[in-house]
């Protein structure tokens, strides 16, 4: 006995998907992965720029809150930021004298001759200045950069193109 098959309904479809339908849902999806994978690399290298931004703020923050605390301080060992004042001839103490150095510095404030690279290391610039008729008072401007390399002639800044810089700009009165 030969049992036919039901006869089809025309309002009935076939449920599935065509070759070109799913080529396409394909590469939509890969373009997508590709565009979300591109976006994780610069949020890391933003991540990375913004931790150094953050160790350099932290860095400047130190050194002038420590120049304020003891702003004509000439004891401190390898200290970066300079003492700010000074006597002059005429034997006159606490007077700001116009003054520009560079040197490298360590996380931790302390001045450093050479990079090694087991050391986090910024290059620092200072500017200090009288602030106008008041000898007593320092206007002093920091600027941080990275990575650490100091030019052969000290007086350019940013130097090789550096990743970041953060600069810090304020005034201290001597005692």
């Amino acid at each position: 006995m030969r049992t036919s098959l039901p006869a089809r309904r025309p309002w009935t479809a076939i449920c599935a998907f065509s070759l070109v339908e799913v080529v396409l849902a394909i590469a939509v999806l890969s373009v997508s992965l590709l565009v979300v994978i591109g976006l994780m690399g610069e949020g890391l290298s933003n991540n990375h720029d913004s931790s150094s931004r953050l160790q350099a703020a932290d860095i400047a923050s130190l050194l002038i809150s420590t120049r304020r605390a003891a702003p004509t301080n000439s004891n401190l060992a390898n200290f970066a930021l300079l003492a700010l004042g000074g006597t002059n001839a005429a034997g006159q103490g606490d007077m700001v004298y116009a003054t520009t150095n560079f040197t490298k510095v360590q996380t931790d404030g302390t001045a450093v001759s050479s990079a090694s690279s087991s050391q986090v290391v910024y290059n620092l610039r200072t500017i200090v200045t009288p602030s106008g008729a008041q000898k007593n008072i320092a206007n002093v401007d920091l600027v941080l950069w990275w990575p650490a390399t100091l030019a052969a002639n000290n007086s350019t800044l940013p130097v090789n193109n550096p990743s970041g810089y953060y600069e810090l700009m304020t005034q201290i009165v001597l005692p």
